[in-house]
């Protein structure tokens, strides 16, 4: 099940109040109270793991690579935390056109292509090659985690980037277009631009997570956001 941001800093708080309370003249209070609702700095964490690595390892938990049953449960509910900013964006956006734009229903094209797009090739297929690389690499049982989280990132560029960017214009110019818009003379053709390597730092958090580093996935929608702001403006690059 996911993670929620709330519970994450309350079991943090729990962690450390029970620590302090067993050792109450420990020098590392002032890290520890930090801890409990900021980020630590790589100096703090540093002198955490060398003083106390025990808790220092249950407030930051290290990676555990999950197993390959894991793997598709994960997308799902990854693939959900994308589709809702997605969705919210085009629907947004729309909503706002309508009562600021006298022809809003000839933008309403570009919005749902666009989060097409932003859903296919920048978070839904990119899950899918992370979580297909991943499981081939435990088949071939290797557990090196610099392999499976390489292995992921070549799965997200064939997958996601390269497949999630043909899928998405071949639905674009054969259904939506000339089928929900009843707009046939439009063929267009988005394809993925420097700017969007920004929106691939949720592939980033993605790897992580299938990695076994579940504390970064409350940072997920965040992320995903970003794709909903792209579909909301109806960013086209081709038009």
């Amino acid at each position: 099940m996911p993670f929620k941001l709330s519970t994450v800093k309350e079991q943090n708080k729990k962690l450390v109040d029970s620590f302090i309370k067993t050792n109450p003249n420990t020098d590392l209070k002032s890290i520890l109270e930090k801890s409990k609702s900021n980020l630590l700095s790589l100096k703090d964490i540093s002198i955490l793991f060398n003083r106390e690595k025990d808790l220092a390892n249950r407030l930051i938990p290290p990676p555990d690579n999950i197993q390959a049953k894991d793997i598709f449960k994960e997308i799902g509910y990854l693939s959900i935390y994308g589709a809702v900013p997605v969705v919210g964006g085009v629907l947004g956006g729309i909503a706002a056109d309508k009562i600021t734009e006298e022809n809003w229903k000839r933008r309403v094209q570009d919005k749902v292509n666009e989060g097409m797009y932003q859903y296919l090739a920048n978070i839904f297929m990119c899950n899918i090659g992370a979580g297909a690389a991943l499981g081939i690499l435990e088949k071939m049982n290797i557990k090196s985690k610099a392999a499976r989280c390489i292995g992921m990132v070549g799965g997200i560029i064939l997958t996601g980037v390269i497949g999630g960017s043909k899928i998405a214009n071949f639905i674009a110019n054969k259904v939506v277009n000339p089928v929900i818009c009843k707009n046939k003379d439009i063929k267009e053709k988005r394809t993925p631009e420097l700017l969007d390597i920004s929106l691939h730092a949720d592939d980033i958090a993605t790897v992580s997570l299938l990695s076994g580093l579940k504390w970064i996935e409350p940072a997920l929608p965040l992320l995903y956001s970003i794709s909903g702001y792209k579909a909301g403006v109806g960013y086209r690059n081709n038009s």
